[in-house]
């Protein structure tokens, strides 16, 4: 995660470092210099990836088990007569 020094510098450091952060490690922090500044607040993020995932894989996983799913319930076309069923009362 980033986090913003007193000076405006950002510094990347895990939850657990920052759950930890005493002030006297700030102030160590400020008088090394670290840090650097960052002019865009999504730097970092997924927003500024320009990576698209990849959903056609899943999409045909998911039409894959759809059209077998039918299958066991529905019978085949060629399976329906035409003409409904004629009952003979006797």
């Amino acid at each position: 995660m980033y986090y913003q020094l007193p000076n405006g510098k950002v510094v990347h450091i895990s939850v657990e470092e920052y759950l930890n952060l005493k002030d006297r490690d700030v102030q160590y922090l400020l008088s090394i210099n670290a840090g650097e500044y960052i002019s865009n607040p999504w730097s970092g993020s997924s927003i500024s990836k320009n990576e698209e995932p990849d959903i056609k894989e899943e999409e045909e996983e998911e039409v894959d088990e759809v059209e077998t799913y039918f299958e066991d319930y529905f019978p085949d076309d060629n399976d329906i007569p035409d003409e409904p069923f004629e009952f003979e009362i006797e």
